[in-house]
């Protein structure tokens, strides 16, 4: 008996550590978009665009599987630029990102 440690592993702890990070930056995005579609603001929108795209970039650096949870917050970015763009008019981000939505959600039902 005595003094058992729990001893984390390093990789369960940058798991850990990078999907605070993301949920971190996907909900500060949400929440200065939301804003800026409320009060008309585009700046909030544009900050918004560059944190969900922060949050989909340290994603996909991963090699995540179909299976992964985290590829349901990859969509929710991939959709949120798409519309964030649209509000924007952003005609040609706007088609970026929701091709990429399609090619995410495509890959992770096949």
């Amino acid at each position: 008996g005595g003094n058992r440690r729990h001893h984390r592993s390093p990789a369960r702890a940058n798991r850990l550590s990078m999907e605070l990070t993301v949920m971190t930056m996907y909900n500060l995005g949400l929440a200065l978009h939301l804003t800026g579609l409320r009060t008309g603001r585009s700046t909030l929108i544009a900050k918004a665009c560059q944190l969900y795209f922060r949050a989909y970039s340290i994603l996909m650096n991963r090699d995540l599987p179909r299976s992964d949870p985290l590829i349901n917050l990859v969509l929710s970015c991939t959709v949120n630029l798409a519309s964030a763009f649209g509000h924007l008019l952003d005609r040609s981000s706007t088609r970026h990102w929701r091709s990429v939505f399609l090619h995410v959600y495509t890959w992770a039902i096949s």
